[in-house]
């Protein structure tokens, strides 16, 4: 795994990236409307008198006119300020009030004032009262963050859905090359037997993400269908709705939400430089974790010399019993090839079991389905 990145910190952070604690704290630099000068007075400041204990002490201990109002809602809204106490959209409300209390608290301890209301024995100034705002939801604070940092830091909009991707999505950004090449493989089988259907391949794969891009296209025949993106926590791959799969899916469908996919995969050709996915059907994403894998795929290396070779793989699969069937895939030099292990041997699906697969020899990927 790699090393975390966290957000911006004013008590962490450096003018560009840092190592802290094991965690990389993402730079004063990386931040829209920050510049050097704005995140060096921060830095100088910290070094000198210790870390910032709130806002309200920020404010009055950096130059004003070096961070400047623009660098200040970088800042809250990247969330340089969330352990100092108040929430994002609170201090965002609270800013132009706070700068006015921290100018007037300035300007009379500049004048030598005992107090704002000249009343001597009394506390100088009274504490600044913020006005609470309800917290962002998550995808707007996700959005924000991307917004002015480029990336999301605080979390990802998948984090809800993470457990449920990695049980049961079977194509991805970084498999649908592999997708491809099976999708390929079938069609060109297909076509060589003359079988019906022969443009297009019969497995049927689920893609979990986002959508983003989403673009309906009204066809000549009048007839609506889509394009989009599909995001998951690496990339993103393409997807396609055709007319007849867009009618019921439209509803459903709709910028930065998640969904689950059920569809196969277009190959590269003549049309397309990139495989795509065609949807067939929107799954309940909830109810996608309830369904059971029937199916598990082993890619094995182009080195097998001979059926010894095969030996620890078959001592595994003849002791296991389960529900899910063995596909077995291997590139050769004429092409891939996708051979199904005898109907009668059903393996477990469980995580300890697909672990024990990846690690033996010659296996170079698992996945289900």
């Amino acid at each position: 795994m790699g090393i975390p990145v966290d957000p911006p910190d004013v008590n962490k952070s450096d003018s560009d990236f840092d190592v802290v604690n094991g965690h990389i704290i993402f730079g004063f630099r990386g931040i829209n409307g920050m510049g050097t000068g704005a995140a060096q007075a921060i830095i100088d400041e910290r070094n000198a008198n210790g870390e910032y204990k709130s806002f309200i002490d920020f404010l009055e201990r950096v130059d004003g006119s070096t961070v400047n109002k623009k660098a200040l809602e970088g800042l809250i809204k990247t969330g340089a300020f969330d352990s100092l106490g108040q929430n994002r959209p609170t201090l965002l409300q609270n800013l132009e009030g706070a700068m006015r209390y921290v100018a007037a608290k300035k300007e009379g301890e500049e004048a030598g004032q005992a107090d704002l209301f000249g009343e001597a024995g009394e506390k100088s100034i009274e504490d600044f009262k913020f006005e609470e705002v309800a917290d962002w939801e998550k995808m707007e604070k996700l959005n924000i963050e991307k917004e002015f940092i480029g990336c999301f830091l605080s979390g990802h909009p998948l984090d809800d859905y993470r457990d449920v991707i990695q049980k049961r999505s079977t194509c991805n950004s970084t498999t649908i090359e592999r997708c491809a090449k099976q999708a390929a493989a079938e069609i060109a089988a297909k076509a060589g037997s003359k079988a019906r259907g022969a443009k297009s391949s019969d497995t049927v794969y689920t893609a979990i993400g986002m959508i983003k891009d989403l673009k309906p296209y009204t066809t000549k025949k009048g007839t609506e269908m889509a394009w989009a993106s599909l995001y998951d926590f690496t990339d993103k791959i393409e997807i396609t709705f055709f007319p007849s799969v867009w009618e019921k899916a439209k509803p459903v469908i709709a910028e930065e939400k998640v969904v689950a996919l059920r569809g196969k995969v277009d190959p590269p050709n003549e049309r397309n430089e990139h495989p795509s996915f065609l949807v067939e059907e929107v799954i309940d994403i909830d109810n996608l974790k309830e369904m059971s894998i029937n199916e598990i795929h082993i890619q094995l290396e182009n080195k097998i010399s001979s059926a010894r070779d095969l030996e620890p793989i078959k001592n595994i699969l003849f002791d296991a019993t389960g529900i899910a069937s063995i596909y077995f895939h291997i590139d050769t030099e004429n092409g891939a090839y996708i051979v199904q292990a005898n109907n009668q041997m059903k393996v477990p699906t469980n995580d300890e079991f697909i672990t024990r697969l990846r690690d033996l020899p010659l296996v170079t990927d698992v996945w289900t389905a």
